[in-house]
């Protein structure tokens, strides 16, 4: 059983988002593949934490991610907002698509996005 900590970062092209384009680009700190695209696919072992964050290219425009919903069942992965970061242990393996949902600038409405989780 493995432990490593995976941080990804999801980058928010805001003002396309916010004009009815949802861009995100996805990255992390384990050299998964389609890193920079709304794609990624994490590939990680039971065991392996995986940290979500957010960030804005407009720094002055804010995003949250509000919500982390499994869009397949079981869910490989599950995960807790703590202190600004969805935070979880990997439980099984398999492949998992899930959906972020995420606000910008506190306006109404949400937008998502929905990439992949591989349990190896």
């Amino acid at each position: 059983m493995s432990e490593k900590t995976i941080n990804c970062l999801c980058v928010v092209d805001t003002a396309a988002t916010v004009n009815g384009t949802t861009t995100v680009y996805m990255l992390d700190d384990n050299g998964d593949p389609n890193q920079g695209s709304n794609e990624l696919t994490i590939n990680c072992d039971i065991g392996d934490t995986i940290n979500f964050n957010v960030a804005s290219i407009i720094p002055t425009w804010g995003c949250v991610l509000t919500a982390f919903v499994p869009a397949t069942s079981p869910a490989l992965f599950v995960p807790n907002y703590v202190n600004g970061v969805w935070t979880g242990i990997v439980n099984s393996k398999g492949n998992m698509t899930y959906h972020f949902n995420f606000t910008v600038n506190g306006q109404p409405g949400t937008y998502n996005w929905d990439p992949f989780i591989n349990v190896t």
